[in-house]
Parts: C-alpha cells; structure tokens; sequence
C-alpha cells in the first residue's frame, strides 16, 4: 500500500495501535515525524505514482493530522501533484498552524507576506514569523529578519543580526548570506569585509546563488575579474528566475561585454519560461544593446515589460552599479528570494 511505503519513507511512528490497524486492514493512522516534504522528494520516493502518494498525504491531512496538514498546504500552494489552489493551501496552513504544527505556522507568515490565498499583510506575517521563531522555527527567524529588514528601521538592526547569527549556527545557507551582508555594510559596527568574504565564500560553495553574486561583486572591487565572472555564471545558471530579473540590470549596467553578457543570459533565460513581459524586456535589451550601449528605458514604454521589468527599468535608468547595495532596507529586498 502507497500510504504505508509514505509512512515508511517520511520517517512515522509506527505504534502498537497503528501495526494493529494494519493487521486488521483498517487504514493506518499516518502519524508524519518529518515536518516537510517538497515535491522532489515525492517524486523521487514515489516515480511509480506520485499522484497515489498525493492522495495519502491528502487523507492523511483529512484524518487531522498537523505535520500532513503542512504537507498538503505544501502541494496546493506549489500546484503539482494536485491543482494549485492558494486558498485552500492557506486554508490547511491556519488548521495546522492552530494544532501547533511550527512549520505550518511559518507558511502562513509566508502566505501572509506574499498574498497567498489571503490579502497581503505584512504585520501578520511578522506576527506569525515571530511566534514560530520563539519556538525554534530556524526559517521563521529568517522570515522574520527579512520583514523587519526591509522596514528599514535602525532599532532593528541588532534584533536582525542576532535572529541570522542563530540561524546560521543552525546551518540556515541563506542567513549565512544574510549575516555577510551585515559584515560587509557594517550595519552593526565596524566594517568587516575580511569576514564578509568568508561567510560569502562558505555560502557560496555550498550553492546559494545570492552569495555567489555578493562573493562576486567583492570580488570585482578588487579586480579579481576572472574568478568573479565564474561565479556570477554559476549563480546566473543555477538560481530562480526572480533572482535572474533582479540581478539583470546590476549586470547589464557593467561596462565588462563578459559581464554585460551574463544580463543577457539571464534574461534570455527568464524568456525561455515563456511569459510574454520576459520575452519582450529581453527584446528590449538585445535592442537597446545594438542601439544605445544598454541605455534601456523600458518604464517609460506602454508594453509588457512595463510590468515584468519595472525595477529593472528604474534600477537601469538610474546608473545601478555592484555597488549600491549599502541602504538597510532598500536594496535588501535584492537579497530576499
């Protein structure tokens, strides 16, 4: 039985009543120790049929189970094995988070920060980052550094360090990035960029493609070219799309062709995806490389790109170097994906 290998894989608790139930052929209880499983690893557990898999965890969720409840939230927010339906994921989220689940209560900060199946409400996400992180939750000390990161807020300077330098004795890759950044901006104390590099190169070798691109840009301050337009491929090759859209127009506006050409990359493969505001901001770069050396206007035209690519068109506009990267809150959106 699928629900059984799932329970086996997922690491359950098998008790007396459980392998009794079994025995009787009744379904078993599916008691999940593992507080989330993404949908490579279903796929990866379960390449004979994933939807079965789906369709356990979804019983599973149904018979009140927390734990499966967050993985259930899981699969409908990401929209495979199942229908995406944000509502409804948000939905599992609240029931689960209400029972205690901690990895459930920070999907809906995230839920809360990014609109997911709810109105956008950065309190609340706050609010819900800040409970799980009492708790221990290690992404939802993230979360919630981010948020109040980007508020912008001197007071919260020390708070955000602290809640990254726990997260990064977790193991967190991306506080690990994050406490650099603090390092490297002295937003804290002194400058350290000795320290930042470390952090930097650490996180980056270990695949975060947000350090990557920060290792590099130290990198190119100190005319250390080649090793920095390795790492900016990398990062470029290996990250999401939203990193791609944010890094474009930082690469674009180089005056190195090598580096110049990594924005190109970039977009061009943001357009492969298919979505017709990414095709038309890569036209307009590869017509404005021909035209105008890069001088893109994009925000000023009335097209598509007008919305895919409104940062990238303001950040152009305004002569964005590697460099401006040391304002407390508003660039640190460029380390949040």
């Amino acid at each position: 039985m699928v629900r059984i290998a799932l329970a086996e894989a997922f690491g359950v608790r098998r008790g007396p009543k459980t392998a009794a139930a079994e025995a009787a052929f009744a379904p078993p209880r599916i008691v999940f120790r593992r507080r989330y499983a993404n949908v490579v690893e279903l796929k990866r557990r379960f390449g004979d049929d994933p939807g079965e898999a789906s369709r356990a965890i979804r019983i599973a969720a149904a018979d009140g189970i927390p734990a499966a409840q967050t993985v259930w939230g899981q699969l409908l927010l990401d929209g495979e094995l199942v229908v995406r339906d944000p509502v409804a994921a948000f939905r599992a989220f609240s029931i689960a988070a209400d029972r205690g689940d901690l990895e459930a209560l920070n999907m809906l900060g995230r839920c809360h920060e990014h609109g997911w199946g709810v109105p956008a409400d950065q309190d609340r996400a706050a609010d819900c980052f800040r409970r799980a992180a009492a708790r221990g939750h290690v992404w939802a000390k993230v979360n919630l550094a981010q948020i109040l990161m980007r508020r912008g807020l001197i007071e919260d300077r020390m708070r955000c360090y602290e809640l990254f330098r726990s997260a990064v004795a977790a193991g967190n890759l991306k506080a690990k990035n994050s406490l650099a950044r603090f390092l490297e901006e002295g937003w804290i104390g002194e400058r350290d960029p000795a320290g930042a590099a470390r952090l930097y190169r650490e996180a980056a070798e270990e695949g975060d493609h947000w350090a990557q691109f920060n290792l590099a840009t130290m990198l190119l301050s100190q005319n250390a070219h080649a090793e920095a337009l390795e790492w900016l491929t990398r990062a470029v090759a290996v990250s999401d799309n939203g990193f791609r859209r944010r890094v474009a127009p930082m690469l674009l506006a180089q005056s190195r062709p090598a580096v110049r050409n990594l924005g190109l990359d970039a977009l061009a493969r943001c357009a492969a995806a298919g979505d017709p505001r990414d095709i038309e901001a890569y036209r307009a770069a590869l017509a404005a490389r021909s035209s105008d050396g890069l001088h893109l206007h994009l925000g000023a035209r009335s097209n598509p790109a007008q919305t895919a690519g409104a940062s990238m068109a303001s950040t152009l506009e305004r002569g964005a170097s590697f460099d401006q990267r040391s304002t407390f809150s508003g660039t640190w959106e460029r380390d949040d994906t």
